[in-house]
């Protein structure tokens, strides 16, 4: 009798287990929902701001006009990234980076409404209109926190972070007009804490990535004249990178005329380090230069007449003559043609690893000489040295 009893007074403790454990994996739902489509989110932006920064250093100003080519090819490029048609001004797609928090409207922090409230058929229909689609600005009077900043990447920095107010201890701003190697792009979506977001011409950006199911309940409300709130601001999402000019270590050669090549011809490291004009003495090599490294020895016979493309700048001190860079002659501009060279040491550990320690070091350090006693520059290319996610 007492054991009926005892079973009689455990029913239904297994449905209050049950309704627990339906609480806790509703949390866990809307963890991975909202949370995930924030790493997504970074993760789409971090990849339009590595593309953009690239392009934004390959052509900064090429025409010399000050106008800033390498930033209007760096925001179209950015923009294109989030666009399925390569047409800003018309696309029906759900591409975009993130969730735009107009999907999410409200009475303050309660009332939640999902699109323009006439159901979810309307949502659906109209759903490329939900969607953050950066619109980047140019920032020519290149201020720090902008979305596109000209200066100098400081390799040896003791941090590499970027703080709350977009300073950097690794990224010195340049001046207007002077010459930079760096290029810095970033996206953002924040509550603009700062006043630096969404400025016109210098910034852009967008609310903080807004939450589903969060907005539901999941995060305590905050007072409304508080600072910041997930439920009300969302999720701050920034990303940010930096393109460096690096040695060019390989070039390669191309009979497209809208492309640089690599020619046939040469000029001593020290007519290259001794004179500001070294024309007349460009000679040709006996091969095709192409490598850092490479054996490079000038021809007996002929002569340079003006050939536009990339030369070899030879080491003749060095058992056998080596290349120790590249650099661009003839009468282009930049703009006509596209950059044909890389700064990967990858590209040319082919032939590097087959030399000796004390041999890559010899051109090391001759180049490194180049570098400091010259008043010519040997050629770069930029590549990516600090992403920020």
């Amino acid at each position: 009798m007492n054991k009926s009893r005892c079973r009689r007074s455990r029913k239904g403790q297994s449905l209050l287990l049950v309704m627990f454990m339906l609480i806790v994996l509703a949390g866990i739902m809307a963890l991975t929902l909202d949370f995930g489509f924030v790493l997504q989110s970074r993760r789409l932006m971090q990849t339009g701001v590595d593309t953009a920064a690239l392009e934004g250093l390959r052509n900064l100003d090429a025409d010399g006009d000050n106008l800033g080519d390498g930033r209007q090819n760096a925001a179209a490029l950015l923009r294109n990234v989030f666009d399925d048609n390569l047409d800003p001004s018309s696309n029906p797609t759900s591409v975009g980076a993130g969730i735009d928090s107009s999907l999410v409207q409200g009475d303050g922090y309660q009332q939640t409404i999902l699109g323009n409230g006439t159901g979810s058929k309307s949502l659906y229909e109209n759903r490329s209109d939900f969607i953050y689609r950066p619109e980047p600005q140019l920032n020519n009077l290149n201020l720090p926190y902008g979305d596109m900043v000209e200066g100098e990447y400081l390799e040896n920095a003791a941090s590499h972070r970027e703080f709350s107010d977009y300073t950097r201890t690794d990224f010195s701003v340049g001046t207007l007009g002077d010459p930079t190697s760096s290029f810095l792009t970033r996206m953002r979506r924040t509550h603009d804490p700062n006043g630096e977001d969404r400025i016109p011409g210098v910034s852009s950006g967008s609310g903080g990535l807004p939450l589903l199911m969060g907005r539901l309940g999941w995060f305590s409300v905050r007072p409304a004249g508080s600072s910041y709130s997930i439920r009300r601001d969302g999720v701050t999402v920034r990303a940010t990178s930096i393109a460096d000019e690096k040695i060019a270590v390989r070039v390669w050669a191309t009979t497209d005329n809208k492309i640089f090549s690599a020619i046939p011809f040469g000029v001593s490291k020290l007519d290259f380090v001794s004179k500001a004009d070294f024309t007349a003495d460009i000679k040709p090599t006996t091969t095709l230069v192409t490598q850092f490294g490479q054996v490079a020895e000038f021809a007996s016979s002929g002569s340079y007449s003006g050939e536009i493309g990339y030369i070899a700048v030879i080491d003749e001190s060095l058992s056998p003559p080596r290349a120790i860079g590249f650099f661009q002659v003839g009468a282009a501009s930049a703009s006509s043609r596209q950059a044909n060279a890389s700064s990967r040491l990858q590209d040319v550990w082919g032939g590097l690893s087959e030399l000796s320690t004390a041999e890559r070091e010899s051109l090391w350090d001759s180049r490194a000489e180049v570098d400091s006693t010259s008043a010519n520059q040997m050629l770069t290319s930029g590549v990516l040295v600090r992403a920020v996610r």
